[in-house]
């Protein structure tokens, strides 16, 4: 059995260790994804042997369109789509305050909504994230409640197997590596010079 005093002592270099590398990785994506198109996929190689150490790519991810403001978007389907949209109650009071009001008739504790169908919300999500602006089904535009975005893309690497020995060995030829990783915490930035 190994020493708990030596495991420690490992857990703890390698947990700093990792915090340090975790930094300069995120880093590193960041200013990459400065340099990168979206949709990119570029495969990298050490230059010290040729071996492929992995493939670096940028996501390219869909106009994405969401209903925020349920209020406002409730309302314009009401006026536009009232076959689409239902009245309901939403209660607004305490449980307890409902229990009470359900036996004494207290109406000021319910709310009357708009509740829009599940159909209208998905084809307006849909027109909106193909139009790249709110947009209802039948071509209206400046629909209340929705927005609209398109996320930046992501930097993400899959290793190649056996790329391993070539890292280690690109480490050990590049001191700038490993003073990158040697700096102090918060010292890491995106697009900072590692030397």
């Amino acid at each position: 059995m190994s020493d708990p005093n030596t495991v420690a002592l490992r857990v703890a270099a390698l947990k700093h260790l990792k915090d340090r590398i975790d930094d300069a990785y995120n880093a590193a994506r960041a200013e990459q994804a400065e340099a990168m198109p979206k949709g990119a996929r570029w495969p990298v190689v050490s230059p010290l042997d040729g071996v492929k150490l992995g493939t670096v790519s940028k996501s390219d991810p869909k106009v994405t369109a969401s209903v925020r403001d349920e209020t406002a978007f409730g309302a314009w389907a009401a006026k536009h789509y009232p076959d689409d949209t239902e009245y309901a109650f939403r209660v607004v009071g305490s449980e307890q305050e409902v229990h009470e009001a359900l036996y004494t008739h207290a109406p000021h504790l319910v709310k009357s909504v708009t509740v829009v169908s599940r159909d209208l919300r998905k084809r307006v999500e849909r027109m909106s994230a193909t139009t790249g602006v709110p947009t209802g089904p039948g071509g209206e535009l400046d629909v209340p409640g929705v927005s609209v975005g398109k996320p930046d893309g992501v930097v993400s690497c899959l290793p190649a197997e056996g790329g391993w020995e070539s890292v280690v060995a690109l480490v050990r030829a590049d001191a700038a590596l490993l003073e990158l990783l040697a700096r102090p915490a918060g010292e890491i930035e995106a697009g900072g010079d590692a030397s």
